[in-house]
């Protein structure tokens, strides 16, 4: 045991001392950030923020699967079918999104009156 002692004593630990600064230094920026984006989602009133793309947001995607994504809504002549209007959100779900692509499409086609139909989700 002395002897390992003293081979222990004689090591340059200067390289490992420099790559545990180097991760402390690692650890403190990833902490600023994650407070800036902290204070960030308080003085926006966000309730969360994607890391990866920040306009998109976790949705739920099917029954039991949840993804950060876009919300797609989109209105389509029934006679060409062709695309009439198009909008990407962040918003989660499609309540009261209806209302918004209607009178959009009204205004594109030059329509005082429009039929729409829609899935239950909207």
């Amino acid at each position: 045991m002395k002897e390992n002692d003293k081979a222990d004593d004689r090591r340059n630990d200067s390289g490992r001392v420099e790559k545990l600064k180097e991760k402390i230094r690692k650890l403190e920026e990833k902490r600023r950030e994650y407070t800036r984006i902290q204070d960030e989602i308080r003085k926006t009133g966000q309730n969360q923020v994607s890391l990866t793309d920040s306009e998109s947001r976790l949705m739920k995607v099917d029954s039991q699967k949840l993804d950060v994504c876009y919300n797609v809504e989109s209105a389509v002549d029934s006679r060409s079918h062709l695309v009439v209007d198009y909008d990407a959100t962040n918003i989660p779900n499609d309540r009261n999104q209806l209302a918004k692509m209607a009178q959009r499409t009204k205004e594109i086609l030059r329509v005082s009156k429009l039929q729409v139909t829609a899935d239950k989700g909207f």
